[in-house]
């Protein structure tokens, strides 16, 4: 099961969301890093988000894409956070509080074949999110303010 981590900040421009990045809308103009052959034979999807470190509360868009298998495919998605499920092949979730989320997109084609990824994200207050990227901190005053968690286990 192929997994995606959300980079160390503050390395990571790549997967991180700006303010304007955290709430981009999906497919404006965001270049998604999806594989474009499968690994072997089976069954077998890719996906990616627009950002895997954003401020809370972070609004993220998901892609997943078939490499192979019988079309049609169908997406189910669940994001680690209690939040209900949801489908599709491009999906945006937001993350209300902080903490770490690892989002799983199941693929199963028409012969009933699955395939599955996880996405590793993570969300922080404004202030960590401004000082760990290095940013302008009079930015983390245009940041809303993230909700308290309704789950202790979405808190590292």
């Amino acid at each position: 099961m192929p997994t995606r981590a959300a980079p160390a900040p503050p390395l990571a421009p790549a997967g991180v969301a700006t303010p304007a990045a955290a709430t981009a809308s999906p497919g404006e103009e965001f270049e998604w890093d999806l594989a474009t052959e499968a690994e072997g034979p089976e069954f077998e999807i890719d996906a990616a988000a627009t950002a895997y470190y954003a401020p809370a509360p972070a609004k993220i868009s998901f892609k997943a894409k078939a490499l192979n298998g019988a079309p049609p495919v169908t997406f189910a998605w669940t994001f680690g956070d209690g939040s209900p499920k949801e489908s599709g092949e491009m999906v945006t979730h937001t993350f209300s509080w902080v903490g770490m989320f690892t989002t799983v997109v199941v693929g199963t084609d028409a012969q009933g074949n699955t395939s599955q990824v996880s996405l590793i994200l993570r969300t922080a207050t404004p202030e960590e999110f401004v000082t760990r990227v290095g940013i302008d901190p009079e930015q983390a005053k245009l940041l809303p303010s993230p909700v308290p968690s309704p789950l202790p286990s979405a808190t590292p």
